[in-house]
């Protein structure tokens, strides 16, 4: 393990105007106080800084590559309403160092990170933006000691405690981890923390930066996993594709299906209309024919009449038809 700051403070760029931050020292809890901050070559000015960073922002532009000089104590105040605004319980005074460049700060930075683990890397880098620290501007080569230091000390110890809390996905990576969800679903999941329960009402959501800040002001948090958000889409996406493919399938199964009953049907039907017709037509063949053979069948008679049958029959009975008619 990297060892722990022991020294270094806020830095300035030369010749750029930036905001330089000033840290009080306030131990007696107060909600809010007030300042008088001296930078060397401007007036001096007055802020009011509240819990817990009890930070002060102040506009510079440094015009050379000396340290620049800067005093604050408490100064009691009153504010638009005419309430009194304590003091600061602190007073101080530091040279902040003046840099060509601030990107060696970011690289020196950058190293002391990486000799963590990497869990106490993300929460030194979550948890040093909640104790005034920005790291794009605190010099860790500076020799002196300031409250910058001393916070960098104390999120240390706390996010080596935070780090050791035991957590619903215990050593596996917090962002993405291989998981069984009940029933047996084999997936990716990722840890969240989220707020106490309330009775049987769950907690809400909250993000890893919040559940730090909880640990550093003593309240509590929970955590849990859940399928982690991209693994779960693509799940999703896939069987949603899957369920669209049964459905075409299924929907082309019974249009086959319907397609096949109707030309079925429609087969059925010309056979029985063609069974009807073949059935119409053998009845007048068979109707024809017996015409035909009566008629064959009366010619012959007629050939087999003797002369008395002869007469009778054409000249007659052909009289008597004609009379008839």
């Amino acid at each position: 393990m990297a060892p722990a700051v022991q020294a270094g403070q806020f830095a300035l760029q030369q010749g750029r105007t930036q905001t330089l931050s000033v840290l009080a020292d306030v131990r007696n809890g107060l909600p809010r106080c007030h300042l008088r901050i001296e930078v060397e070559g401007q007036p001096a000015v007055l802020r009011t800084v509240q819990a817990p960073l009890y930070a002060a922002q102040v506009e510079v532009t440094p015009g050379d590559d000396a340290p620049l000089p800067v005093r604050w104590q408490g100064q009691a105040s009153r504010d638009a309403r005419g309430e009194v605004i304590n003091p600061c319980p602190t007073a101080g005074h530091a040279l902040y160092p003046v840099l060509p460049s601030l990107a060696p700060l970011r690289e020196r930075w950058q190293a002391w990170l990486e000799a963590r683990t990497p869990a106490m890397a993300a929460c030194l880098r979550t948890g040093l933006p909640l104790v005034g620290v920005d790291t794009g501007l605190f010099d860790l080569a500076d020799p002196q000691t300031s409250v910058g230091d001393v916070r960098i000390r104390m999120i240390e110890a706390e996010c080596e405690r935070f780090v050791a809390l035991p957590r619903a996905w215990g050593a596996q990576d917090e962002t993405r981890h291989a998981c069984t969800l009940a029933g047996g679903l084999r997936t990716f999941c990722e840890g969240i923390y989220r707020l106490p329960a309330q009775g049987r009402q769950r907690g809400a959501q909250i993000s890893a930066a919040q559940a730090l800040e909880r640990h550093l002001a003593g309240q509590r948090f929970e955590t849990e996993v859940r399928e982690h958000p991209p693994t779960r889409q693509a799940r999703e996406q896939r069987l949603a594709r899957e369920k669209a493919q049964a459905e075409a399938e299924a929907a082309a199964r019974l249009k086959a299906e319907e397609e096949t009953r109707q030309r079925e049907e429609a087969e059925r039907v010309a056979r029985e209309q063609a069974e009807a017709e073949a059935r119409k037509a053998a009845a007048e063949a068979r109707r024809k024919k017996a015409e035909e053979d009566k008629a064959r069948a009366e010619e012959e008679r007629k050939a087999r009449r003797n002369v008395v049958q002869r007469l009778w029959e054409d000249e007659v009975m052909g009289r008597l038809k004609g009379a008839s008619e």
